[in-house]
């Protein structure tokens, strides 16, 4: 659990295959959401189905991001942005930056960061050591709630800890994930998400 630190020799390592989205469903959430993305991301799941926040739990997108000196990512908190939207990822290898609020905050191989609903800004790789991540994108009341509920009210949360086997075990369950009967795979998720918090 998120309790427990891992110590700073983790090994860096190659990403597991995944089961890739088509490029296409992912330029249809891009337009949607209009988050600038180079494209550096096998898929393990993109969402195709709207749905409603204000559902306990809605994932959007999962993936693994490749090493890419070019990897860039801009999020927006305004009225067209989920509002709900939770970010969570697990850096394997490399390094990269988070900036928000004038602030930049460097992560590493075996830093584990959650980006809150109000996180307005970016984050890229290190062009120098650029990171592989593994991360996942969630909507929905259930992980802002969480956050709130254990003290986490920084915009940026980042802590050395091995969040790779839950990010890991979301992706199993959204490598199957059927949007037109999810309830089962949903209560899988809320779980997961649950033992991370604890």
């Amino acid at each position: 659990d998120m309790s427990k630190n891992i110590s700073d020799d983790i090994q860096a390592k190659e990403p597991t295959a995944t089961n890739s989205k088509t490029q296409s469903q992912y330029n249809i959430y891009r337009y949607k959401t209009r988050k600038f993305n180079t494209y550096a991301d096998d898929f393990v799941f993109v969402r195709t189905r709207p749905l409603s926040a204000d559902l306990p739990i809605v994932p959007l997108m999962a993936g693994i991001t490749k090493a890419s000196p070019d990897y860039y990512i801009k999020l927006r908190h305004s009225g067209f942005r989920e509002k709900n939207l939770v970010v969570i990822e697990f850096v394997v290898s490399g390094s990269g930056y988070i900036e928000h609020n004038g602030l930049t905050t460097k992560v590493s191989a075996g830093d584990f960061y959650i980006l809150s609903p109000e996180f307005d800004g970016s984050y890229y790789s290190d062009p120098q050591d650029p990171f592989v991540k593994k991360w996942v994108n969630i909507n929905g009341q259930l992980t802002p709630r969480l956050l709130k509920a254990y003290g986490i009210r920084d915009n940026v949360f980042k802590m050395h800890f091995d969040g790779e086997k839950y990010i890991d075990k979301i992706h199993d369950v959204l490598a199957d994930y059927n949007e037109n009967d999810s309830t089962v795979a949903d209560s899988n998720l809320s779980h997961i998400l649950l033992e991370l918090f604890m």
